[in-house]
């Protein structure tokens, strides 16, 4: 038998690569930053003025976010005896990058993460909670050094544990919503500190803030039962709704400029339905085209994604709405199986692009991928095959990996790594 000759084995590898299909090669991150214990360190910076001209160059405008919020879990727990004492606690700090991308600080100092003011799409501002006399009152001087600090007087609430609290962008109101009530403040008060302007005697959970950043809502709660409200930042309320209801509630958020709420109620003993109500006329829409699952709205608010959820599995499948009138969203042909459970997702602020965030089967180490898919949920790359970063969030054209400002899943982690990638095309 005659073996095949140098030339005619060249000829065929030659025929091969012609035919194959192009080889699509993977998109590396722009920027990325590690943090270990206190220490944040860059190690990719495409935000940097750059020399060479045949050097890729990061998108226009310089860095997209002033404020990026570091997590870490505290484990704090003990045994006592025959007993086990569980106490885990957040801790975040905020991680300021100037807009060539290079670390304002080389040092994060971590606070609880109950008083950092709430992280709102729209809002990067980072401020600290402090009570004259409480135990983080005596160190808010050396903190003002680092971030603002608003001091709040709440007197015979000094031991009442605060939940949340939002801060208007101007810095000059203040809503913390504590375990009995929720307070109003002008941070701008004389000394020895701003006094309640209002208070709104029901805790709220589930709060959420307008892209307009002028309006709050949340779920108030009274012994067993469950209502929407909605205020203003000065503490006036201008939606209620008539309780009692019977219903429970979840996942309230604003619809994009924020005249509409979406969120799910559950009658007892009955199915969970997607609801709309416009805050215009105080209307309510049950939206029985929305199947149940998380919602990730674009900021302009013409596009909803919806992961789609299975018994035991959690959310496996998404699916695109357009969402032009919220009141009434549409269907959308596209949708994207992803095989497995997906953890979380961001949709770009024109809806043109959408990243799944996917678990990588039952691994151990549990391991997850980055997919990015364009507006009508067809493939476009992974960005990452095998990663332990969590979280999604666009700013813009750039994707962050590692980072996210959405509530939905909570993401209770410790923050090793982020990663920002140019997904435009």
């Amino acid at each position: 038998m005659k073996l095949p000759t140098r030339r005619m084995v060249l000829a065929v590898c030659a025929l091969i690569v012609l035919l194959a299909p192009p080889v699509r090669a993977a998109r590396d991150p722009i920027w990325s930053v590690r943090i270990e214990g206190e220490t944040p360190s860059l190690s990719t910076n495409d935000f940097l003025p750059l020399s060479r001209s045949d050097e890729k160059t990061a998108p226009a405008g310089g860095f997209p976010l002033s404020v990026l919020r570091v997590k870490r879990i505290v484990d704090r727990s003990e045994v006592l005896g025959d007993r086990f004492v569980p106490d885990i606690r957040l801790q975040v700090a905020p991680l300021y990058v100037n807009t060539d991308g290079t670390l304002r600080a080389s040092e994060l100092t971590f606070v609880p993460d109950n008083r950092a003011s709430k992280d709102v799409e729209g809002d990067d501002s980072f401020a600290f909670l402090a009570q004259p006399g409480g135990t983080w009152g005596a160190e808010a001087e050396a903190l003002a050094r680092v971030f603002p600090v608003t001091f709040l007087s709440l007197k015979d609430m000094r031991h009442q544990q605060i939940n949340t609290w939002i801060r208007s962008p101007d810095g000059s109101r203040v809503a913390a919503v504590m375990e009995l009530a929720t307070f109003f403040f002008d941070a701008q008060a004389a000394p020895p500190g701003p006094i309640p302007r209002v208070l709104y005697l029901h805790p709220l959970h589930s709060t959420a803030v307008s892209s307009r950043l002028d309006r709050i809502a949340g779920i108030a709660k009274d012994e067993d039962d469950e209502w929407v409200v909605a205020f203003r930042f000065d503490g006036r309320v201008f939606y209620e709704e008539p309780h009692p209801t019977g219903y429970s509630y979840d996942q309230l958020q604003f619809v994009p400029p924020g005249e509409i709420l979406i969120f799910d109620r559950k009658p007892k003993g009955g199915r969970t339905e997607a609801v709309a109500l416009d805050l215009r006329n105080g209307e309510m829409k049950t939206l029985d085209g929305i199947p149940e699952g998380y919602r990730y709205y674009s900021r302009d608010g013409r596009r909803l994604l919806i992961l789609r959820g299975e018994p035991g599995r959690g959310p496996t499948r998404a699916e695109i709405f357009d969402s032009s009138d919220p009141l009434s969203p549409a269907p959308l042909p596209g949708s994207y199986s992803a095989g497995d459970q997906i953890v979380t997702a961001a949709v770009s602020d024109n809806g043109s692009a959408v990243a799944l965030q996917v678990r990588n089967g039952f691994r151990n180490p549990p391991t997850t991928r980055v997919v990015l898919l364009d507006g009508d949920l067809n493939e476009v790359d992974v960005l990452l095959s095998e990663t332990t970063m969590q979280g999604l969030h666009f700013a813009g054209k750039v994707l962050f990996v590692g980072y996210q400002k959405h509530p939905n899943p909570v993401l209770f982690v410790t923050t090793e790594e982020i990663q920002a990638y140019d997904c435009s095309w």
